[in-house]
Parts: structure tokens; C-alpha cells; sequence
């Protein structure tokens, strides 16, 4: 899982991630990127703030590090 490695370290030094950053780190496009997002909330393992060109994707807090949430 090359994708969610790639995600997990962008939102772990970031806080979160956007679609648009997740297209320019993995090369991969808008529709594969929130296929993966998509697939990663459903799953438990990613959360979503924002709705539109405002939604990030956070991670959600499964390995007890909260960033001070």
C-alpha cells in the first residue's frame, strides 16, 4: 500500500491532507485519489473536515497519536 504509506507520512509531519495534495505527491488522479479516500474512510482509517474544495483528510487517531487533540 505505496498510496496510503505516501498519505500517512504527508498527514503525520501536516496534521492533514486535500485531494489535491495527494494527486501531486502520489501522481496519481483526482479520480483515483478519492477512490483511495473514499475507500480509507470507509475503512475507519481516515476522516474527512470540510465539504467541496475546503474537505481535508485527517487521520483517525487508530495508533494513539492525537497531535493534541
Amino acid at each position: 500500500m505505496e498510496f496510503l504509506e505516501q498519505i500517512a507520512g504527508y498527514i503525520d509531519k501536516n496534521g492533514e491532507i486535500t485531494n489535491y495534495r495527494a494527486q501531486l505527491l502520489t501522481n496519481k488522479s483526482d479520480v483515483s485519489v478519492k477512490k483511495y479516500f473514499a475507500k480509507f474512510v470507509e475503512i475507519g482509517i481516515l476522516r474527512v473536515e470540510g465539504k467541496n474544495k475546503g474537505r481535508k483528510y485527517l487521520t483517525n487517531n487508530l495508533t494513539g497519536n492525537n497531535n493534541g487533540e
